[in-house]
């Protein structure tokens, strides 16, 4: 009975240690736990010597089946995370295995049938505060030389374990409590490494992610100057041509009816670049959009914009700068691969169940490939790896998420931000 409620406190602890994995299938999460529960319960019965390197090979071959099925994640992380519940798992399981073979047989009158119930409560807390300091999640900056030391140290683990295994007698070697312990102690120390190396792994993806975020900032902070700048342009060169135009009008006084109209004409397809698409309550965003409006004229492509929620000042410039310049520039590189009368892209702005709703759709030139849920191109295909980053972290620093689709052959972006009511 204590065997039992232990494998299964043990299943559950590998569950909660990787509570931040996105699940496989909720539908078999029941099933699951209950086949891993009667699989490591059947082991302890068929193999009762626990000290055996066989029985930890079928234990943690259970248990890596068992996270393989029941959370999401690639090869190198599955292998990253399992050699982790090995290293946190091991020390106190042989620990407790070693106990329960020389307390009894040291005191008469002590049970061993709590001791598998113990290590299990051991674990439960171990992996607890495990996920509370290593957080283990789905890690893309995994190096190979990484998983090669880790593994080594796993190894070297199992291969001490095969020799103590292999004695003959072994009542005779644990009779010296030294003896018994020094191979024990060493294990420890190889977890203790292994535990290391992931650490240090976890230490340099926290540098990697630092040193992306200072320079998306200075990224940002470079072209929140630069389209600040644009703005005085635009606002200079809108007074170059209110004063220009008085001197159109002084012009077309003098000339006849027939010549007015063909220099009206002349005048309109010069003027149709600076007029923009859209002026909405946010200076920011009409900076953005005239500016893209004009750099999408030039290429040739429509650009339509559906303003129904203008209620933006909760949005920073450089927060403005970043979603909308990114995904508009990704969607006129997209268009620039597609024949002139096919190149349209739509942007609106809308409210949706107390989100604000930011949509960018443009056609695609051909079928898109994804690769971790973003689309796996590059400057040469569809354009929209370019700022998609950016978008991210700005929308989750914001308390929104992006959804990307592409149906029926258009690619459509999505930004949810929570919308301000004030």
């Amino acid at each position: 009975m204590f065997e039992l409620i232990g494998a299964g406190m043990e299943v559950w602890a590998v569950h909660r240690l990787f509570a931040a994995l996105p699940a496989r299938c909720n539908k078999l999460k029941y099933p699951l736990w209950i086949s891993a529960v009667l699989a490591c319960f059947l082991l302890t019965r068929i193999l009762p010597d626990r000290y055996h390197t066989i029985y930890y090979l079928i234990y943690y071959f259970i248990l890596g089946l068992f996270l393989l099925l029941d959370k999401q994640s690639d090869f190198k992380n599955f292998i990253y995370n399992w050699m982790l519940l090995f290293f946190l798992s091991f020390p106190l399981k042989r620990g407790i295995q070693h106990l329960s073979y020389i307390l009894p047989r040291r005191y008469p009158g002590l049970s061993a049938a709590f001791f598998p119930l113990i290590g299990a409560v051991g674990i439960l807390l171990v992996f607890e505060i495990a996920r509370r300091l290593l957080r283990p999640r789905i890690n893309r900056y995994l190096h190979f030389w990484t998983l090669l030391a880790m593994g080594l140290c796993l190894f070297s683990i199992l291969y001490i374990n095969l020799l103590i295994a292999s004695t003959l007698d072994y009542a005779h070697l644990i009779a010296g409590w030294f003896d018994a312990s020094l191979p024990l102690a060493i294990c420890v120390l190889l977890c203790i490494c292994g535990l290391t190396f992931v650490i240090n792994n976890q230490k340099t993806v926290e540098l990697i992610e630092t040193e992306k975020n200072l320079q998306l900032r200075v990224e940002l902070k470079h072209k929140e100057i630069e389209q600040i700048q644009l703005k005085k342009e635009l606002i200079e060169r809108t007074n170059r041509e209110y004063h220009d135009m008085k001197n159109h009008l002084k012009y077309l006084e003098q000339l006849s009816q027939p010549d007015q109209k063909a220099y009206l004409h002349a005048l309109q397809k010069e003027m149709q670049d600076y007029i923009p698409i859209v002026t909405t309550d946010n200076d920011a965003l009409d900076t953005v959009l005239a500016d893209k409006t004009i750099q999408a004229r030039q290429a040739c492509i429509v650009l339509t914009a559906t303003i129904e929620y203008q209620n933006l000042a909760f949005l920073q410039p450089m927060d403005i700068v970043t979603l909308f310049g990114n995904a508009l520039d990704n969607a006129i590189e997209a268009c620039q691969q597609l024949p002139e009368n096919e190149r349209k892209i739509r942007l609106r702005i809308t409210q949706r169940n107390g989100w604000l709703l930011i949509q960018i759709s443009n056609p695609l030139s051909r079928p898109l490939t994804w690769s971790d849920g973003r689309p796996a191109t590059t400057k040469d295909g569809a354009g929209h790896g370019l700022g998609l980053c950016s978008i991210e972290k700005t929308a989750e620093h914001l308390g929104g998420i992006v959804q990307l689709d592409d149906a029926d052959h258009q690619f459509t972006l999505q930004i949810f931000l929570p919308a301000c009511t004030d």
